[in-house]
């Protein structure tokens, strides 16, 4: 697993994420390879500021073709007993066609039940669901629709680092194709405490 810093047009709108898709995958090729996810990608949830997005190549490295057009990011020591600080923007299934008015509070709720899935990997110290969510604009052929997404944030001790590799080359939630569901991840500067 590597993770690279794509940058993109400062003025790009991350909210369309039909351009966002098709720009990484000019590079990165196909995003499925045997039934695997080649690489995930998103804005980065844990280093916000800056046109850029974080490429996570989750098979081999990047290919020929984007080297040069992106930067390899640090990679976080993963074993057991760490302490990390972790994020992901995490899409819903469900799609979203018109305004709902309980939409905000049946993601937020989902949002949540998203502490389950890191219980097997890491021991959390602290899980958070920030309280504002967004719709993002995709395609798919000649279908447009949206979906309900959020971030999340949590810090802990890794506990099962095989556990904790699988969630973060397989990713979480859905629409992972439109940049969701990469889990940025860093280790705590307390680590050594």
């Amino acid at each position: 697993m590597r993770d690279y810093i794509l940058r993109v047009p400062a003025d790009m709108d991350l909210s369309q994420r039909t351009p966002l898709k098709n720009a990484v995958a000019a590079l990165f090729g196909d995003r499925y390879e045997a039934g695997r996810p080649r690489y995930l990608f998103s804005p980065d949830p844990l280093v916000m500021d800056g046109p850029w997005v974080r490429v996570r190549a989750c098979i081999g490295a990047a290919p020929e073709v984007a080297r040069g057009l992106v930067a390899e990011a640090a990679t976080p020591m993963l074993d057991a007993g760490r302490k990390i600080e972790a994020a992901a923007w995490v899409a819903m299934k469900a799609r979203v066609f018109r305004k709902e008015s309980d939409l905000k509070d049946r993601v937020l709720a989902g949002l949540a039940r998203y502490r389950d899935v890191f219980a097997p990997a890491v021991d959390l110290a602290d899980y958070s669901v920030d309280p504002d969510i967004g719709i993002a604009r995709m395609e798919r052929g000649r279908e447009r629709f949206g979906r309900a997404y959020g971030r999340i944030s949590f810090s802990g001790t890794i506990t099962n680092e095989p556990a904790l590799m699988a969630l973060l080359t397989a990713g979480i939630g859905a629409a992972k194709a439109y940049g969701f569901g990469l889990v940025s991840i860093m280790n705590r500067e307390d680590d050594l405490d």
